[in-house]
């Protein structure tokens, strides 16, 4: 007879904490602050012969056209920025997160892993179905990818395991089952 399949189970609560640090461990860099930066910049290098003959003209309100393009400028990269992303973040996590908050699990095994999250929605995912998959290096956890191009993964902080020995053999059949791997440093 086969023996049954060793199933490691790993749970954890979905609190503001938690979606903040899946957050900081978004596998897909954030590029939206320096394409907007850049923007701004070919608009200046675009305007700068205009600016200067206004300026040699002696034109009134010369400096009212840059003046807006700078503010403009500041206000979007504020928004768009480090500060403007964790703003709407933890807004947008207050409005998710329930109370008490709601505890996810996860089951993995040697075919794959299973989520269980709000209202006990389910998830099989065979690891041969899981294109990439994060490992971050200090211990802190891992990253399994479920769509590249969607940027959809799941944050599994080494924490959630009942057992150090449970995250490595976890561990382990990631990197003989998911397709790329790659190790990353915890932020």
């Amino acid at each position: 007879m086969n023996a049954p399949a060793k199933l490691v189970r790993a749970s954890l609560q979905e609190t503001e904490e938690y979606f903040l640090q899946a957050d900081r461990r978004n596998p897909k860099p954030k590029k939206l602050v320096w394409l907007v930066a850049s923007a701004c910049l070919l608009a200046v290098a675009l305007n700068v012969n205009d600016l200067r003959r206004d300026f040699a003209r002696a034109k009134p309100l010369w400096w009212l056209p840059p003046a807006v393009m700078v503010s403009f400028c500041v206000f979007m990269l504020l928004w768009l920025g480090p500060f403007g992303h964790q703003r709407r973040l933890r807004k947008a996590i207050r409005g998710m997160v329930a109370k008490p908050p709601v505890e996810a699990h996860f089951e993995f095994s040697e075919a794959g892993f299973l989520s269980t999250g709000k209202q006990g929605q389910t998830s099989f995912h065979p690891w041969p179905t899981v294109p990439e998959a994060l490992i971050y290096i200090y211990s802190d956890g891992f990253a399994p990818i479920i769509e590249a191009t969607m940027n959809i993964y799941f944050w599994v902080p080494r924490r959630a395991f009942q057992s150090d020995a449970d995250y490595e053999e976890v561990l382990a059949w990631v990197a003989a089952k998911v397709k790329k791997v790659e190790q990353r440093k915890g932020q």
